[in-house]
């Protein structure tokens, strides 16, 4: 059976796919903090969510042919102009900032406060261990930094799959515009796609995908 490689979110950790994988059946969670999260191989069926899905989504327009299928949770497909990149690198440097030098309960206070996010779990005050990858990890995967995946992604051989939450308005726009892949909403969610209970939903949408194979 070939793998189902999970990626978390930014200021997040692999614990944050319990719910789903008590739900659905196991997965292989990476930390995106640690050295080797990002090492695939052909086969895997690659699932991320927020960042992590926009990791997935960079690797599988890398490699068109390599991977099983890809399916994305509240994931960005890429900025389409300089500007807008450029803005984006600017706002993502002040987060990396936050992130070193702010006190920890203080920066994920300010992070949750975004509209698009809403309230975290407090089990995230043990991510504070992991502070310089974080915060370099705005610099190095800003969405400023990636360019439009949209063509590149039209051209994958196996499935791809976009979930976003029906009140997540941003990213279902996103997700419908995308043009390539197929676009699942579920009603009542927003961003935070992997909230608990959540799980039991999203467990049965995976399970119609086939996301598993024997």
């Amino acid at each position: 059976m070939s793998r189902i490689i999970a990626l978390h979110g930014n200021v997040g950790s692999p614990a944050d796919w319990l719910p789903l994988e008590q739900a659905f059946g196991p997965l292989e969670k990476r930390c995106l903090w640690e050295p080797g999260a990002l090492d695939f191989a052909e086969g895997d069926a690659l699932l991320g969510y927020s960042l992590g899905g926009r990791l997935a989504l960079q690797a599988a327009a890398a490699a068109p042919e390599k991977y099983r299928m890809v399916v994305v949770l509240s994931a960005h497909p890429g900025l389409k102009t300089q500007a807008e990149r450029l803005e984006r690198r600017e706002l993502d440097k002040q987060w990396s900032e936050r992130a070193a030098h702010l006190p920890w309960a203080e920066f994920l206070q300010q992070w949750d406060a975004q509209v698009v996010l809403g309230p975290g779990s407090a089990d995230r005050l043990a991510l504070e261990r992991y502070r310089p990858a974080i915060a370099r990890a705005y610099r190095d995967w800003s969405l400023g930094n990636q360019v439009d995946l949209r063509p590149a992604l039209a051209r994958l051989s196996g499935p791809l799959h976009w979930i976003t939450g029906g009140q997540d308005l941003k990213f279902t726009g996103l997700a419908a515009g995308a043009g390539c892949g197929r676009h699942h909403v579920v009603p009542g969610a927003g961003h935070r796609l992997l909230a608990a209970d959540l799980a039991p939903r999203l467990a049965a949408l995976l399970g119609s995908l086939k996301i598993v194979s024997s």
